[in-house]
């Protein structure tokens, strides 16, 4: 009986080092790996790039041709949710009078599970970041995350 024991103890050695090797969840997930795979965003490409010690404003712009509201919400400085009506925009900071200092995260994702926002725009005007959104009907997702580092560079999800 205490060899049939040991041999079963050795036959599931294996298995163990298998499945210590390869968990099949990680023990701590972090937010950026959820959100972009497990490439910070540090090693993707920059779209653009803002003046850091200057007032920074942003600017999304709802031009869905379809009845779809865009709620948009810093995560980084944290806010309140706003919502981008069809042919309206919302605005966070102010280019002469506040500062809405780096870094920063902005969220944008509609109102709706079925809407994509695969048609995004982004222009950078004297340090003014302008994102237009036109939402489509679709299945793959729709949140898009927006992220000025503390150099300025500005980088799209």
């Amino acid at each position: 009986m205490q060899r049939s024991i040991f041999s079963l103890l050795i036959g599931l050695l294996p298995l163990a080092t298998i499945f210590q090797a390869n968990p099949a969840f990680p023990q701590e997930v972090k937010f950026w790996q959820i959100t972009q795979g497990i490439e910070p965003y540090e090693t993707r490409e920059s779209i653009g790039a803002v003046v850091p010690n200057q007032p920074i404003q942003i600017r999304v712009i709802n031009k869905s041709e379809i009845e779809v509201d865009i709620i948009t919400q810093l995560i980084l400085p944290p806010s309140n949710k706003r919502i981008a009506k069809p042919g309206t925009s919302v605005t966070f900071g102010r280019l002469h009078t506040s500062f809405l200092p780096p870094p920063i995260e902005l969220s944008i994702f509609p109102r709706d599970n079925d809407i994509v926002l695969d048609d995004l725009d982004l222009v950078v005007k004297k340090n003014e970041i302008i994102v237009t959104v036109k939402a489509e009907k679709g299945v793959s997702g729709g949140l898009r995350n927006i992220r000025v580092n503390p150099s300025g560079k500005i980088y799209l999800f």
